[in-house]
């Protein structure tokens, strides 16, 4: 069967509309899932022409490109900008979530490069590694494991300053 993705936006608010074109087509394909897509254009176009009501399918479908067009020339949208308080409470909350990732995760036991839990990598190994191991090789000496000098909220820390 062929999957049929409702979608966002413009498409969305043209369900709204009483004559609802996205849902005439949905069943039309339902209805007709082994033909191409010309056909679901052709049956489509004719229950168009059929209806012409002022709030009916032609409508609808000139209103839906209505929408869309209006929003691509302008760049306006419906969505209304969030208030300075609103934005600042949405900034923390992510903070708070990068805060709750970076506490949870277990740096310690990741499998590095070399096929070896982090926690008994040395100083040395981590600098063979790059990225952000190397921030980490600065804190633990070359020939001392991961594990052995460093915490896990020391590790994460560490991983937090380099992302």
């Amino acid at each position: 069967m062929t999957h049929i993705d409702q979608g966002v936006q413009g498409a969305k608010r043209a369900t709204w509309r009483e004559a609802n074109p996205r849902s005439r087509l949905m069943k039309i394909i339902a209805d007709n899932d082994d033909a191409e897509e010309r056909i679901w254009r052709e049956e489509f176009w004719e229950e168009v022409k059929r209806d012409r009501s002022d709030k009916g399918m032609l409508r609808a479908c000139i209103e839906y490109w209505l929408d869309h067009t209006i929003l691509a020339l302008t760049g306006k949208g419906n969505r209304k900008k969030r208030s300075k308080a609103a934005r600042e409470q949405l900034n923390a909350d992510v903070e708070t979530i990068k805060e709750q990732i970076r506490t949870s995760l277990m740096f310690l036991s990741l499998v590095c490069p070399n096929g070896k839990q982090l926690r008994h990598c040395t100083g040395a190994d981590c600098k063979k590694f790059g990225g952000w191991y190397l921030t980490l090789a600065g804190s633990v000496p070359a020939k001392k494991r991961v594990g052995d000098v460093l915490t896990e909220k020391q590790v994460g820390e560490i991983w937090a300053s380099t992302h």
